[in-house]
């Protein structure tokens, strides 16, 4: 098959990227051909069709004013991304379209053209951009469902998006202007990388037949672990941003001054977060760290931590973790339980409860066996559930589904 994977950024940023690229390499290891569309950018991977690119956007500080219309226009509904495909599809015959994250950047505007050109279309979902204008059902410090019912207005008031009114307006506006183009309608099946996200799309009113469930995977074999590697540290690696509920974490550590936490990351709340630690010796901040260093960090890691607050899709940092045969402790939160047998490969506690979370930590140092029978179970788990061939054939037969409605 030839095959058209669609992605906004072309180079690894987080784990919608990990996934595409993962993908892309899964489906041309198995002879497909892969043909890929997306934005330009100086840390982009090299690809023979990057000349279809759209052209570079840079949104990390957006302004609202009469100078930024064009700009708000293309975030909403991209002309030159719809050209750009155009001239695409015009050269290359395509089977299928497989559609991840292309909100703001190219915009849905591209699946009218893909629809066009009479070929199907599938999306994984890796947020819930489509039926919240923020993507995170996540505003102010807790979790939301306001626009539950086409409530899109919400975002207005609460200042969800960028703490911004004007902006939180543009994202109201985006969401019932693709709710009038009807275009997610237009998309044959959505595939969700966890129940928990399904279950949640249907709630705001995806129909069952239009989404199926289908896990992430982690290329290649987990190494087999012949013994302990701990250096005695507990780890969290990802985004340091409010909605991973770091600020328990470093709550919890003051409180256990015996017992360090090691912090790879950065994002909008790292030097508050900084702060918070200054006076912590246990709490060590790492910064960005690339693939290698975090796969040093969890091989010398007691185990990992993740304490967010928001309804987690599927994140790669607990699948990498059991992978490696490291123990999880996860907060009881969105698609994390999916992932962790609580008590059998990993721990789950109460998001933002530090008690909890202590007490967990606490079960660890008491019964240190655990360690090693809880990341035994964690990585035969992790085998069963992120197994590549079994989400190559399972894929396959989401894309023949498709291809033959």
């Amino acid at each position: 098959m030839r095959i058209l994977q669609i992605n906004k950024f072309f180079y690894p940023k987080g784990g919608s990227e990990t996934y595409y690229f993962s993908l892309c390499n899964l489906l041309e290891k198995h002879k497909h051909d892969v043909v890929h569309f997306s934005m330009q950018d100086n840390k982009n991977e090299n690809s023979p069709y990057k000349d279809y690119f759209v052209s570079h956007l840079n949104i990390t500080k957006p302004q609202v004013n009469l100078s930024s219309i064009g700009q708000i226009s293309r975030l909403i509904w991209s002309n030159e991304a719809q050209k750009k495909l155009e001239q695409l599809l015009t050269k290359e015959k395509i089977d299928i379209a497989h559609l991840h994250n292309i909100d703001r950047h190219l915009t849905p505007s591209i699946i009218p053209v893909l629809k066009k050109h009479k070929i199907p279309v599938v999306m994984t979902l890796h947020d819930y951009k489509i039926i919240c204008p923020n993507s995170l059902l996540f505003a102010n410090g807790e979790i939301c469902e306001r626009c539950k019912g086409r409530k899109f207005y919400s975002p207005f008031p609460q200042k969800c998006i960028k703490q911004s009114r004007s902006i939180s307006l543009i994202g109201s506006f985006e969401a019932y202007y693709h709710l009038w183009r009807k275009v997610w309608k237009k998309v044959d099946l959505f595939i969700s990388p966890s129940q928990f996200l399904k279950q949640k799309m249907q709630e705001f009113g995806v129909s069952q037949e239009k989404i199926t469930y289908l896990p992430l995977f982690l290329e290649g074999k987990a190494k087999k672990i012949t013994k302990s590697t701990s250096k005695g540290y507990f780890l969290y690696f990802g985004r340091l941003s409010p909605e991973k509920g770091v600020k328990t974490l470093m709550e919890v550590f003051s409180k256990l001054p015996q017992k360090t936490l090691k912090i790879a990351g950065s994002g909008p709340q790292e030097e508050e977060l900084k702060m918070i630690a200054k006076d912590s010796k246990n709490i060590e901040f790492l910064g960005f760290q690339d693939k290698k260093a975090i796969k040093r960090l969890l091989t010398g890691a007691k185990g990992v931590i993740i304490s967010s607050i928001w309804f987690e899709n599927a994140p790669y940092t607990i699948m990498e973790a059991m992978w490696q045969g490291k123990v999880v402790l996860g907060s009881r939160v969105g698609g994390i339980p999916e992932l962790i047998d609580d008590q059998k490969s990993g721990l789950l506690f109460n998001p933002s409860n530090i008690q909890d979370l202590m007490s967990k930590i606490e079960f660890l140092e008491k019964y240190p066996a655990k360690l090693v029978s809880f990341g035994s179970e964690a990585k035969k788990r992790a085998e069963a559930l992120f197994n590549e061939e079994d989400h190559y054939q399972r894929l396959i037969q989401i894309y023949q589904k498709v291809s033959s409605t």
